[in-house]
């Protein structure tokens, strides 16, 4: 009779025990784990916003330089291309536009009778 008595309360008192044991470990492991995944997301959207900060950064300075870069080119463009056009444009009307003109005359005269 002793021994099972003993038995029953040896079992009831690990029940008892994991019962009341589990409960309130169970609670705190779950509000650690909460805590923890909020922190690291946090920390990983921080991360992410950071990161997508610098790369739109890097993108518009890369837009901004590459147009800059157009617009200084075509201006450059246009600048030496007016230059030289009228250098160019003087040149030939002075020194061989009369050789020219002249050649072409003399052919022209010696093809007719």
């Amino acid at each position: 009779m002793k021994r099972t008595m003993k038995r029953t309360m040896k079992r009831t008192m690990v029940r008892t025990m994991k019962r009341t044991m589990k409960k309130p470990m169970e609670r705190t492991m779950k509000k650690t784990t909460e805590r923890t995944t909020k922190r690291t997301t946090k920390r990983t959207m921080e991360r992410t916003t950071k990161i997508n900060h610098e790369e739109n950064n890097k993108a518009t300075t890369k837009i901004t330089t590459e147009k800059t870069m157009k617009m200084n080119h075509e201006e450059n463009h246009e600048e030496n291309h007016g230059e030289n056009n009228n250098e160019n444009h003087e040149h030939n009307q002075g020194e061989n536009h009369g050789e020219n003109h002249e050649e072409n005359h003399e052919e022209n005269y010696e093809d007719e009778p």
